[in-house]
């Protein structure tokens, strides 16, 4: 089970130290966390393939969304 790309908004500093070209600090921290996913995701995959176990394996990921999303609320103005 991998729950990133949510809120709370929290990430390793070195990932978000990558994007300090945006400036809206909750832009900044989930692009960090999409791509610490990424890294993470590329390194299972990766240990799959080292046991050989990669061809038969399925990668399967789902999603919710259970907030409401409402203009002009922080959540819809975080991104």
């Amino acid at each position: 089970s991998f729950h990133i790309v949510h809120t709370p908004l929290q990430v390793p500093k070195e990932y978000e130290d990558r994007f300090s070209i945006l400036r809206n600090k909750h832009r900044r921290k989930y692009a960090a966390m999409v791509q610490y996913m990424d890294h993470a995701v590329a390194k299972m995959v990766a240990a799959f393939e080292a046991k050989g176990m990669w061809e038969n394996t399925f990668p399967f990921t789902s999603f919710t969304l259970h907030c409401k999303y409402r203009k002009n609320t922080k959540i819809a103005s975080q991104f």
